[in-house]
């Protein structure tokens, strides 16, 4: 049985692509799988054996790259699949030792690193471009690189792309939907829903003024589901958040309890960072459980997904027509009901993880 050793620092050890899609891919079709990711204490769950990344802060983080590097190479994996930027050098020091590395970036960290609030604005560009260097470099001296953006092979070569479709599990649904009947909810109010990550820039106060703004015309409710930070500290101040049910970080499954009971799903990111070339992840979430999104006419989502017909492109400055487009939908329940079945048949027939994990298995096939 084949070793892989997944190096994950940065991570959850549930999240969503590095456990649920590839873990368990690679467990279920016959490989030892050992996970280092942000948990308090080694467990193995689904046949996976996660091994304990802790740390107080991001210093902290960074200081502890040495002894995950030990823990790794301990380890004896035949690959190592390694996560961001973080683990880059360490991806390196394992093929000085002639281990296969394969590098698994899920963003373009040369435009995300432009907005993150925590680096100090004069050293943004020389660490954006610094990463970038050791990417280029990777995809030079490592095994393969998986990147979920095409944008990304102008400056990285050696790549495969493996999006980030959704996971279609029949019994994980099933749950979904048991758990979603205990969820109650009020008659006649319009359920807007958001699900992740939660900034300024993933459009916090634009999804704010389109609650406000629905409410002039119909009674309307916001599901704000994602960890608690300084930016949801500050949009309690606002009169705004009187429409808002703020429920904290959530596990999926209960989280996608509230998408079900939900009439829209929002996504309006703002245009930083590399927003615009991402693949919607959120929004295939939605369509999987039948729920129109509402998202950012970001060219590259429209080109993709307008055809299909299963929710909204909008701009996001312009809250009064947004209000005037969900109202026109949301009252005409055709056309509600055809986004609705457009979104499950797409991810259901033509877009989803069961597709996917066959590249990242031909891919581990070949390297090993």
């Amino acid at each position: 049985m084949k070793k892989i050793c997944i190096l994950a620092p940065v991570h959850i050890y549930d999240d969503i692509r590095v456990f649920r899609k590839e873990a368990k891919t690679l467990a279920q079709n016959g490989y030892d799988v050992t996970l280092f990711a942000r948990i308090n204490k080694d467990k193995t769950l689904e046949g996976i054996k996660i091994r304990s990344v802790e740390y107080k802060n991001r210093l902290e983080r960074f200081l502890k790259l040495p002894f995950l590097f030990l823990k790794a190479i301990k380890t004896n994996a035949d690959l190592y699949h390694i996560h961001n930027p973080d683990t880059l050098l360490i991806g390196f020091l394992l093929k000085i030792f002639g281990k296969i590395v394969v590098y698994d970036t899920h963003e373009d960290f040369e435009k995300k690193l432009l907005i993150r609030d925590w680096i100090p604005k004069l050293l943004k560009k020389p660490i954006a471009k610094l990463i970038s260097f050791f990417e280029m470099l990777a995809g030079i001296l490592f095994d393969k690189v998986i990147i979920t953006q095409e944008e990304l092979e102008e400056r990285i070569s050696n790549t495969i792309i493996i999006e980030n479709a959704p996971i279609i599990d029949d019994e994980f649904i099933r749950k979904v939907f048991v758990n979603s009947q205990n969820i109650v909810t009020e008659n006649d109010i319009l359920r807007l829903i958001y699900i992740g990550s939660i900034s300024e820039n993933r459009g916090l106060f634009r999804m704010l003024k389109i609650v406000k703004s629905l409410n002039k015309e119909v009674e309307t409710k916001l599901w704000l589901i994602g960890p608690q930070n300084m930016y949801v500290d500050k949009a309690k101040k606002m009169d705004s958040w009187d429409f808002v049910d703020y429920l904290g970080r959530l596990p999926q499954e209960k989280a996608f309890s509230y998408l079900i009971k939900s009439d829209f799903g929002m996504i309006t990111l703002l245009n930083k960072g590399d927003f615009f070339q991402t693949n919607p992840n959120k929004i295939f979430e939605y369509m999987t459980f039948g729920i129109p999104f509402i998202a950012t006419d970001f060219k590259k989502w429209v080109n993709k997904l307008d055809d299909i017909n299963a929710g909204l492109f909008v701009n996001v400055d312009k809250t009064d027509s947004i209000s005037d487009l969900v109202l026109k939908v949301y009252n005409d329940k055709k056309t509600y009901h055809t986004m609705s079945d457009n979104g499950k048949n797409y991810i259901f027939n033509k877009y989803n993880w069961n597709i996917e994990q066959k590249k990242l298995l031909n891919l581990y096939s070949k390297l090993l």
